[in-house]
């Protein structure tokens, strides 16, 4: 059907959205650690000074591999409603709990990781 289309274009999007944001992270993080073998200058003001990455997606959203990946769950979710043939009633089915579950999980770790962020990089309360 056109919906189960559309969810699983959606959903491919995501997916490379998600290992998009994840390679330019990981990219990121073997070059800081090279750099700090290095000794970076404290004074510069690029990403690998300031210590995290805000380049690429991370520019436009500060987690987008966690936003991805909540949005991918989000995604399976509305795949259990479109099989139940737009029948309203299955709108919120028991399926509801698992994507709703995982979406407070990285809610909580994002605000964790927040925190540590902020407090082991100064620069980062501007960047948020």
């Amino acid at each position: 059907s056109l919906p189960d289309f559309v969810l699983g274009l959606v959903f491919v999007v995501l997916i490379g959205l998600e290992t998009l944001a994840d390679n330019q992270q990981w990219n990121f993080q073997r070059e800081k650690a090279k750099r700090r073998k290095k000794g970076v200058s404290k004074s510069a003001t690029d990403d690998f000074a300031a210590g995290f990455y805000r380049s690429g997606l991370f520019a436009i959203l500060r987690k987008p591999n966690y936003s991805c990946e909540q949005a991918i769950w989000i995604c399976n979710y509305f795949f259990t409603v479109t099989a139940a043939n737009g029948a309203t009633e299955y709108l919120l089915n028991p399926s509801f709990v698992g994507c709703f579950l995982l979406v407070l999980l990285f809610v909580g770790s994002g605000a964790f990781t927040e925190k540590l962020s902020s407090a082991k990089y100064p620069a980062y309360s501007q960047y948020k």
